[in-house]
This record gives structure tokens, C-alpha cells and sequence, in this order.
């Protein structure tokens, strides 16, 4: 095969094949220098790119935790694996985590013995303040973990009181008018 160009992509090209002929033929030697540690040797845009790599990476897993946390604030069903992952990485976030579902469940319970619809805004006025000066003057996590339960017990107060939908039998029975009734 003959290859048309500069002497820089007919050289390019021809590498790219040997390569490929060796990687198919299985001849070719993993090249490691791309995958060493840190070294004085390597120049220091590689040096910035894996500590960049690594921050992102640091990222991903704060955040991973930040979600769990909030699952378990609110009171949703988690895995033991997540479980474990954030009780080896942040064993305090997942303190208070679970401080912060006890106030969701007692929040709760408070909606739930409310006698009207102010008495129950009012409980989750206080509460949603007592989170937001945590939030402010306090600890930033336990905040918005309390923000989250309150959020979620506000949710599940609305959602129960509202009415369920009729069924499909229940309009039929509704709709029809029975002139006079049969039993006896």
C-alpha cells in the first residue's frame, strides 16, 4: 500500500498501521510510562491534567455521598453497600443523616396530630427555620439534612390529605340512578 502526503502523516500513518498489525498479532508491550505515578520527568501540564483528574474524582464521590445522605435524611430505602460507603468515607455525614430522619419521622408524627391546616403550617414554619439558622450559624450539613426531612414530611403531609382519585367503579356507580331497588 502506498500512502500520498506529508513525510509527517505518511509517517504518522505507517506507525498506526505497525500498531495495529502488532496489537492484532499480539506482539505489542503495554506502555506504561502513560500510566506511572507522578514523576519530576513528567512535564507539568500531565503533573496539572492528574491532579485535575483527581479533584473531579474527589468530586464524584462527595457528591455520591451528599445524594446517600439525603436519601437516608428523607427516609428513603438505601443499600447496605451505600451504606457502608459513606459510613467508611464520612462516618459524621451519615450521624447526621440519621439525626436528621428521627426529626423528619417526629416532624411527622407532630403533622400528623394537627388539628388544622395553620397548625400545621406553623409546625413546618418552625421547623423549616430551626434548619435554616443551623444552616446559617451552625454546622452547613445538618442543615440542609434537617431542610431535606422537613421538605420530605411537608410532601408526605400534602400528599395524604389529599383525596384519592375515584375509581372506575366508583363513577360508574355514581352515575348510574337506579329507579327502584330489587333486594329484598
Amino acid at each position: 500500500m502506498k500512502i500520498n502526503g506529508s513525510p509527517a502523516y505518511v509517517k504518522m500513518v505507517q506507525g498506526l498501521i505497525d500498531h495495529q498489525k502488532k496489537a492484532f498479532e499480539g506482539t505489542l508491550k503495554p506502555n506504561n510510562r502513560l500510566f506511572k505515578n507522578e514523576t519530576p520527568e513528567q512535564p507539568p501540564e500531565i503533573q496539572q491534567l492528574r491532579k485535575l483528574l483527581e479533584d473531579s474524582k474527589r468530586g464524584v464521590e462527595k457528591l455520591a455521598a451528599d445524594q446517600t445522605a439525603k436519601k437516608i435524611a428523607r427516609g428513603e430505602t438505601i443499600t447496605e453497600e451505600e451504606r457502608a460507603k459513606l459510613r467508611a468515607t464520612d462516618p459524621e455525614k451519615l450521624r447526621k443523616a440519621e439525626e436528621a430522619n428521627e426529626k423528619r419521622a417526629s416532624v411527622s408524627r407532630r403533622l400528623a396530630r394537627a388539628k388544622t391546616k395553620e397548625e400545621a403550617a406553623a409546625i413546618l414554619a418552625g421547623e423549616k427555620a430551626m434548619a435554616f439558622t443551623i444552616y446559617d450559624k451552625g454546622d452547613q450539613v445538618l442543615g440542609e439534612l434537617y431542610l431535606e426531612a422537613v421538605g420530605k414530611a411537608e410532601v408526605d403531609y400534602y400528599q395524604g390529605k389529599k383525596s384519592k382519585p375515584a375509581t372506575l367503579r366508583d363513577i360508574s356507580d355514581v352515575k348510574q340512578e337506579r329507579l327502584f331497588d330489587i333486594r329484598l
